[in-house]
């Protein structure tokens, strides 16, 4: 599981890429150590900018990451907080190949989605109060607007509706 630009913003919270840490700067290719501000001693500049590889030109943090980078990143250099563990629990469940027990080579796209589907309108139903349950219109047309036509959509949400979830109308209340 790779973190990019984007995830990284979102899981991070940063608003203004340049002020979200005083010491970093987040860039479309990773985060960066900013150059020390003028008018400190050498000790308070050395460690200011201090460099995974020694070098303020290279991301201390390259994107794409895997999330053990992201993590031990952030432990380091004491901003792990800012990652909200039911924001990051949600992104990790949004992933499409998130407990894919193969390779994702071996994965069609139509059903990456349809597993991706499945996991978005199912992992939180329980099975006891239909009014948690999707009705497959809905997920249908969460699948056409990831590509599917409308009938390959209607049969995708039919074959990823678990079979303890009754079909037909919800009763009435």
């Amino acid at each position: 599981m790779k973190i990019g630009y984007s995830d990284f913003v979102k899981l991070c919270r940063v608003n203004d890429p340049e002020t979200w840490c005083d010491w970093f700067v987040i860039r479309g290719d990773g985060v960066y150590v900013k150059e020390p501000p003028a008018g400190l001693t050498a000790g308070e500049r050395a460690i200011l900018s201090e460099h995974p590889t020694g070098n303020l030109n290279e991301p201390a943090l390259g994107f794409p990451c895997a999330l053990a980078d992201l993590q031990e990143f952030l432990e380091q250099q004491g901003v792990y907080g800012c990652i909200d563990a039911f924001d990051l629990a949600k992104w990790v469940l949004e992933q499409p190949h998130i407990n894919a027990p193969f390779s994702r080579a071996d994965v069609s796209d139509k059903l990456a989605k349809m597993n991706h589907a499945s996991r978005k309108f199912w992992s939180n139903a329980d099975r006891d109060d239909r009014g948690t349950h999707p009705d497959n219109a809905t997920v249908a047309s969460w699948l056409v607007k990831m590509g599917f036509s409308p009938t390959l959509a209607d049969k995708a949400a039919t074959i990823i509706r678990p079979e303890w979830a009754p079909t037909g109308r919800k009763p009435e209340e």
